[in-house]
């Protein structure tokens, strides 16, 4: 699995919804729905629901695997999605940075919980 591919994009075209869509149609071939197409910004409360609307296709698992989805509470809200890479790393985009790796340990009191697609065997 190439990573470096999702590396660096900017957030304007990969916000962090974007760029798990664009790693799980790449890697599984899943296409994940989308709710807001064609919507710049959405609030933090509408991602939360995009988050909550999506987990009939997820099961929510007690550690990460590869793949997996990793919700993270921003700003009290349920809001910032992230995709698990192995090692205690995972691929997500920042408004002001874009995509990148970051440690998962960084963000350990904000994990909301992790999520397994139900199409994924582990």
């Amino acid at each position: 699995m190439d990573l470096a591919k999702y590396i660096g994009k900017p957030y304007q075209k990969y916000n962090c919804f974007d760029l798990a869509k664009e790693f799980y149609l790449c890697e599984y071939g899943i296409t994940l729905k989308d709710y807001f197409e064609g919507q710049v910004d959405p609030s933090r409360k509408e991602i939360e629901c995009l988050v909550i609307s999506n987990k009939g296709d997820f099961e929510r698992v007690k550690s990460p695997a590869l793949g997996d989805l990793i919700v993270i509470r921003m700003y009290g809200y349920a809001s910032h999605i992230g995709v698990y890479v192995g090692e205690g790393k995972f691929i997500h985009s920042l408004k002001n940075v874009g995509s990148c790796m970051d440690s998962l340990s960084r963000y350990s009191k904000m994990v909301e919980g992790f999520y397994r697609h139900r199409e994924i065997a582990q």
